[in-house]
């Protein structure tokens, strides 16, 4: 995962808020600042956003990490662009420690146990709200 350019640490004044900048694309060279997410910390005050290009289309979604358990799993929320407007929407949200596309198909894994090693497999929506159970394929 790439670090999000643009990225601001809270200050005093913004205690609890970090903002990202989110580029066109990857792949550009001339990459352009197009829209900023901003996320409270409070529940995970080290949370950090990074870029990925979860989908392989050469375009960076934002990858935003929250509170993480005893092993690898940990919360994290996927915004993707509209190119439309310009705007980032809430692509997914889940606890995991690796997120891929697979087939077509948006897989989640993590540890589910001590022993065992768990994989959710979701269809990907082109609504502009997050995937949720109802999407498991």
């Amino acid at each position: 995962m790439a670090p999000c350019s643009n990225c601001n640490e809270p200050t005093a004044s913004r205690a609890r808020l970090r903002t990202c900048a989110l580029p066109i694309a990857p792949s550009r060279a001339k990459a352009r600042e197009l829209t900023k997410h901003s996320w409270d910390t409070a529940e995970a005050p080290f949370s950090g956003g990074g870029l990925i290009d979860l989908d392989g289309d050469g375009e960076y979604e934002l990858q935003i990490g929250g509170t993480c358990g005893a092993g690898p799993n940990c919360e994290g929320n996927i915004y993707k662009l509209d190119r439309k407007s310009g705007r980032l929407y809430h692509y997914f949200t889940g606890g995991y420690a690796e997120l891929f596309m697979l087939g077509g198909y948006l897989v989640e894994a993590g540890r589910a146990s001590c022993c065992a090693w768990e994989f959710h497999v979701y269809r990907p929506t082109s609504r502009h709200y997050p995937i949720s159970y109802d999407d498991m394929a």
